[in-house]
C-alpha cells in the first residue's frame, strides 16, 4: 500500500506453490471508495490435510464508493473437499450497481458429513442473495433452494440486527 489516504495504491501478490492471487488498484479511505481488481487461480492442490480442490478461479472488480460499488465477479471451484464435506462444483457470480449487490451461486454434487452424505448430491443447491449497501439497516434478502428444501428470508445486518426466514421441507421421508 502506497500513497495518501485518498489514493492508496494497492498491490497484493500471493504465490503458494502453483496458486497465484493478486489484488491491485487504489483505495480512497477519505471518501470510502475503491477501484480494485481481484484475481486468483489454482490448479489441483492439497494445501493442508483434509483440504483439496481440482481448480479455483476468482476474477472480480470493484469500482466506486463502498456503499454504492459497481462490482462484478465470478468464483469457480471444482472438486472442493474440506471438513469432511465435498462439493463437485461451485459457481458463483456477484454483480453490483448503485448500492445493490447480488449473488447467485450453484453448488452441485454436495456431500455432507453424517450418516447420509449424499442426501443433497442428486440435485444442485442454489443460493440467491441481495444486499442494499447504501441503506441504513443494510437489508439482505436470501433464498436457498434444493429439491428437498426451500429457505427464503430477509435480514437487517446493520443497527438492530435481525433475521426472518421461512423454511419449507416438502417431503420429510428423505430426511428421516
Amino acid at each position: 500500500v502506497n500513497g495518501p489516504k485518498d489514493k492508496l495504491g494497492t498491490q497484493v501478490g500471493l504465490t503458494a506453490g502453483p496458486l497465484t492471487a493478486s489484488v491491485s488498484g487504489t483505495v480512497d479511505l477519505t471518501h470510502q471508495a475503491a477501484d480494485l481488481a481481484v484475481k486468483a487461480n489454482a490448479p489441483a492442490m492439497t494445501p493442508a490435510a483434509g483440504i483439496s480442490w481440482q481448480s479455483v478461479l476468482v476474477d472480480a472488480t470493484v469500482h466506486g464508493p463502498f456503499t454504492k460499488p459497481d462490482a462484478k465477479g465470478t468464483v469457480q471451484i471444482a472438486s472442493l473437499s474440506a471438513g469432511g464435506a465435498r462439493i463437485g462444483a461451485l459457481a458463483a457470480d456477484v454483480n453490483g450497481n448503485a448500492g445493490q449487490v447480488q449473488l447467485h451461486a450453484t453448488v452441485s454434487n454436495l456431500d455432507i458429513p453424517g450418516s447420509r452424505p449424499d442426501l443433497l448430491a442428486a440435485d444442485p443447491v442454489t443460493l440467491d442473495a441481495s444486499v442494499r449497501l447504501d441503506a441504513p439497516d443494510r437489508p439482505v434478502t436470501f433464498a436457498v433452494h434444493h429439491k428437498l428444501l426451500s429457505l427464503e428470508g430477509t435480514a437487517k445486518t446493520q443497527g438492530t440486527q435481525q433475521v426472518q426466514a421461512h423454511l419449507v421441507l416438502p417431503d420429510l421421508s428423505p430426511l428421516a
